[in-house]
């Protein structure tokens, strides 16, 4: 597309709600400041300053359920007393899941209750919290679940 090099690859997160802005910052049009999405062609260009070391996911069709991805680890939490056709989002979500992706690539070996990963699940629960509440979707509190 215009601006972006043929072959050019990326390896940061990015979001499926920064398309939009995207494809109109290359269209040559003025993204409105409401969009939550960021602009790619920044990032492609190699003059993106403070990016997202992780991008933000919405489970909405199967449940109601966000989670945090990172280059390390994905981390996912839900609410289980929502029903995902009828509610959007919630005020408290609980542990779902915590992948270690450079050991676990695959995402076989849930780690969410495993006391060994409590910091590393309560770094991300924190990082999860902010960009829900950043996104407009919170205040949110993200719980321990008890049996997982």
């Amino acid at each position: 597309g215009p601006g972006i090099p043929a072959g050019t690859r990326i390896e940061e997160a990015i979001n499926l709600i920064d398309l939009p802005a995207s494809i109109l910052a290359m269209a040559g049009a003025l993204v409105p400041e409401t969009f939550q999405g960021n602009d790619l062609l920044p990032l492609i260009n190699g003059s993106a300053e403070n990016w997202p070391e992780e991008a933000l996911i919405e489970i909405s069709e199967s449940q109601v359920a966000r989670a945090i991805r990172n280059k390390d680890w994905c981390f996912a939490v839900h609410a289980p007393d929502k029903d995902a056709w009828g509610d959007s989002r919630s005020d408290v979500y609980e542990d779902y899941c915590l992948y270690d992706l450079n050991k676990d690539p695959h995402e076989q070996n849930n780690l969410v209750g495993d006391p060994n990963y409590r910091e590393i699940r309560d770094q991300l629960a924190q990082r999860l919290a902010e960009r829900i509440n950043a996104a407009g979707d919170g205040p949110v509190e993200i719980k321990q679940a008890t049996a997982v």
